[in-house]
């Protein structure tokens, strides 16, 4: 698989105003998976070449048609560590496809580690994370319950967005799941 290839066929394909989604084969899979664990290592060094090789691998992950379980660990070690913010919400958007939507396919619950990994960036200092934070929790459906005491605790008040659209989306997105939780409340 040439990554740096069909980064660029997705990015064409978004621009044509198309999804740029693509199906991977299990060799692809394979291969992909092992340059995200080598880039990993790299990108702790901290080269612009070896965080863009990240980013190009997460773009791919996150326009993947397939869900593939096994980059959940490689993503969760991701989360864990100080990346850019911008490595930080490609990951999530790879994490929503790979562990959140994989699991649910397959009828199971999201793991203990992802969830504590999530309630950890919601105390992110970059409100852009925090956003996209959300936008992963909202993925949850009802076991996004899990998340109700510490959406309070870091809801900003609305004045704080006024400068700011990524707090301005934050304080909307919490409003809008607590709405959606105290439905599940009443049946």
């Amino acid at each position: 698989m040439d990554i740096k290839k069909t980064y660029a066929t997705i990015l064409e394909g978004l621009k044509l105003g198309g999804r740029g989604q693509l199906k991977l084969t299990r060799e692809d899979t394979l291969e992909l998976h092992q340059a995200l664990k080598t880039a990993i290592e790299q990108a702790k060094t901290g080269t612009k070449s070896s965080n863009q090789e990240l980013e190009e691998i997460l773009c791919i992950l996150s326009h993947d048609q397939n869900y593939s379980q096994e980059f959940t660990p490689e993503l969760i070690k991701i989360l864990e560590q100080d990346f850019s913010k911008e490595i930080l919400v490609y990951t999530l958007s790879a994490l929503v496809r790979h562990d959140i939507q994989a699991n649910q396919r397959q009828g199971e619950r999201i793991k203990e580690e992802t969830l504590k990994i999530l309630q950890k960036l919601l105390d992110h200092t970059d409100p852009e994370v925090v956003e996209w934070c959300l936008r992963t929790i909202d993925e949850l459906g009802n076991q996004g319950l899990y998340f109700l005491a510490k959406l309070k605790s870091i809801k900003p008040n609305r004045l704080s967005g006024v400068f700011n659209q990524h707090k301005r989306n934050v304080v909307e997105i919490i409003e809008m799941l607590e709405r959606k939780w105290s439905s599940y409340g009443k049946k």
